[in-house]
This record gives C-alpha cells, sequence and structure tokens, in this order.
C-alpha cells in the first residue's frame, strides 16, 4: 500500500508539474506572440512616423517653392514700379528740357528784339523793302544796358529827326541818328 501510495503521489505530482509546464509554456508563448505584436504594430508606427516625416519634409519643400514663387512675384512687381518711375522721370525730365529750351527761345528773342527794331528802322529810312528776320542762338555777351539804352535813344532821335524833316520837305543826313544807323546797317 506504501508503494500504491507512493506511486500515486508521484504520478500526481507529474501531473502537476507536467500541467505546471504546459502553463509555462503556453503563458511564454502567448507572451511572445504579445511581444511579436507589439513590435510588429511598433515598426508600423515607426514607418508611419518615416512617412509622416517625408511628407512633411515634402509640405516644407512645397512651403519653400510657394515663397520663392512670391519673392520672384514681388521682385517682378518691384521692378514694374522702378520702370514706371523711371519713364515718368523721363517724361518729366523731356518736358522740362522743353520748356526751358523753349525759354531760352524766348530769351534769346528779347535779346535780339532791340537790333531788330533798329534794323527794321533803318529799312524804312533807306526806303529798303522788309526782310524777314531770322533768329540764330548764339552764346555771347550781349551789349550791356547802358549801350541798348543809347543805341534806343540814338535810333528814336534819327527816328525824330527824320519825321522833322519830312515834314519840312527836306531830309538831311547827318547827326548822330544818322552814325548810329549806318553803323548798323
Amino acid at each position: 500500500m506504501q508503494g500504491l501510495n507512493q506511486q500515486n503521489q508521484m504520478l500526481a505530482q507529474n501531473q502537476l508539474v507536467g500541467n505546471a509546464y504546459n502553463q509555462a509554456y503556453n503563458q511564454a508563448n502567448q507572451n511572445m506572440q504579445t511581444a511579436g505584436s507589439q513590435a510588429m504594430q511598433g515598426a508600423g508606427l515607426g514607418l508611419q512616423g518615416v512617412a509622416a516625416e517625408q511628407a512633411g519634409y515634402g509640405q516644407a519643400g512645397q512651403a519653400a517653392t510657394n515663397l520663392s514663387n512670391i519673392g520672384n512675384q514681388a521682385l517682378g512687381a518691384e521692378q514694374s514700379i522702378y520702370g514706371a518711375q523711371q519713364a515718368t522721370g523721363a517724361t518729366q525730365q523731356a518736358q522740362e528740357q522743353a520748356r526751358m529750351a523753349q525759354a531760352q527761345r524766348n530769351w534769346d528773342q528779347e535779346i535780339a528784339y532791340p537790333q531788330q527794331q533798329l534794323s527794321n528802322m533803318s529799312n524804312m529810312l533807306r526806303g529798303l523793302p522788309m526782310q524777314g528776320t531770322g533768329t540764330q542762338s548764339t552764346y555771347e555777351t550781349g551789349p550791356s544796358g547802358i549801350q541798348n539804352i543809347a543805341s534806343l535813344g540814338l535810333g528814336a532821335a534819327g527816328i525824330s529827326r527824320l519825321m522833322r524833316n519830312a515834314k519840312g520837305g527836306m531830309i538831311r543826313s547827318g547827326g548822330l541818328g544818322a552814325i548810329a544807323l549806318k553803323n548798323l546797317v
């Protein structure tokens, strides 16, 4: 009986150890499968992270391209503005140059006017047909104000004397007016 008891205890003990080994194996197998599954999920998440990172690089590249395009558009707009300003400035400069040239022509005519008048008076006194006068711009020093006044005075005196003599029926040559008119022609 003792042998049977011992045999039953050993069988029971073997069965307990076998069940324990079986449970340990099953648990370890399940743990390995869970770990493998989690590792696969982690690898999948890692790949998703890499894909997201690459997408971020792509978006950053696209944003850089957009900024470059915006910069080029802004540069083009500024160049267009500068071109318009240059054209406006050139137009203003041309208008100002034309105004200054006209002012110079007016000044030249104003300076030449007394001489033209004396020449016309001289032609009238001599009975010559009037000739067209033109203007030529030369940049020389003109007569002084005193010389202009003196020549006008002499011309007026000559005309006055001519008119007085014409009333009397006799024209005399001589005097300062005649000398001035003779020098003019």
